[in-house]
């Protein structure tokens, strides 16, 4: 069987034309698998598929036996016959994964299905935090990638954050903040609103009594760039907005040098499954409180009884956490008609003059 992750870029792929054409060709099972910004293709992006690979490539897959026409037949046969899953890569977990278990259906894969071990509802008491890139998509699958495998190795608690509200909610059970270091994070604000809700930048005041999180990082992508001195100068400037404005940028900038003062240790998202969880079982060494799980267990009721409360409801906070970012989808996309009626009216009035 063969799983067709439709991504923006996916039919641009060389490599993955050559599966698609074999799947057609072999009368494969295949299931193609709608993600968050494809676009179907219409007659005239199909036409010009093969102008996006050099002659180079061309001849490689005709090496295989693929022609261009080839390619073209089977991706109108993806469009057109197949009957297409939908996935929203910033979605619920637990929708998402109904869509895995359906996949699996259709492609008759004889195996037990099992739901992952992350929490997806009910109130749950994450010891540790994951966090990093949660705008990007390859960044948030390799969040939830690396929160199931240390939960599985430690049989610890885990949770991915994806907002500061999340960490809020979560923060008074948990003593590690687990950051992944991907491109462009750094410029991210919305995982500089989750760092900050840490307390990372504040000044300590003596006597306070508010939790400050360990901090974990992990490089997990090659692709990302350690700051430059004129990024922090820029930074303490004019911050990141997005609500983190000038007044924030010194506090941000104090944060960024001080998670990025921890040692990374390295994770290979692309690597074989052996090799995820050799790297996973050493970054798990910076747990120490986690060595030994009956002491941590019990360290950790007796500090869950002094400052009460029974968990954070996750599916609650689930629902939450969408309805506000329907409301705010709901206001760009009213924002955004407003601006192209004004701009439909301004063009009336140019063309009436001409008359």
């Amino acid at each position: 069987s063969v799983v067709i992750v439709l991504t923006p870029e996916l039919l641009k792929r060389m490599w993955c034309a050559g599966e698609i054409v074999t799947a057609f060709k072999n009368k494969v099972t295949t299931v193609p698998l709608i993600c968050d910004g494809f676009v179907p293709l219409t007659a005239e992006t199909l036409e010009a598929i093969p102008d996006v690979w050099t002659a180079q490539q061309k001849q490689i897959l005709a090496n295989y036996g693929i022609t261009m026409d080839d390619v073209k037949q089977a991706y109108v046969w993806v469009r057109d016959e197949l009957s297409p899953l939908t996935l929203s890569r910033f979605g619920p977990q637990q929708q998402r994964e109904d869509v895995v278990v359906e996949i699996v259906q259709r492609a008759k894969v004889a195996m037990k299905v099992f739901r992952s071990n992350a929490p997806t509802g009910g109130k749950v008491k994450a010891r540790i935090l994951i966090t990093g890139s949660v705008t990007d998509a390859e960044a948030l699958a390799t969040l939830e990638v690396f929160q199931i495998l240390v939960q599985n190795h430690l049989r610890v608690e885990c949770a991915m954050v994806r907002s500061s509200k999340e960490l809020l909610a979560h923060k008074p059970y948990a003593h590690y903040f687990v950051v992944l270091f991907s491109r462009g994070m750094l410029r991210d604000p919305r995982f500089a609103q989750i760092l900050l809700s840490t307390g990372a930048g504040k000044e300590v005041e003596e006597g306070a009594e508010e939790k400050h999180l360990e901090i974990v990082t992990v490089s997990a992508d090659t692709g990302f760039e350690f700051p430059s001195a004129e990024f922090y100068k820029e930074l303490e400037m004019q911050g990141l907005g997005e609500g983190l404005g000038p007044e924030s940028g010194p506090t941000l900038a104090k944060a960024y040098r001080a998670l990025l003062n921890v040692l990374a240790l390295p994770l290979s998202p692309l690597g074989s499954e052996g090799l995820l969880e050799k790297q996973v079982s050493e970054i798990s060494r910076r747990f120490r409180r986690y060595k030994d799980p009956a002491s941590a267990i019990a360290m950790d009721n007796e500090e869950d009884l002094k400052h009460g409360g029974d968990g954070v409801d996750t599916r609650a906070l689930g629902a939450e956490l969408a309805k506000e970012q329907k409301e705010v989808a709901a206001a760009v996309s009213t924002m955004t008609g407003t601006m192209k009626q004004d701009d439909t009216a301004s063009d009336i009035v140019v063309s009436s003059a001409d008359f």
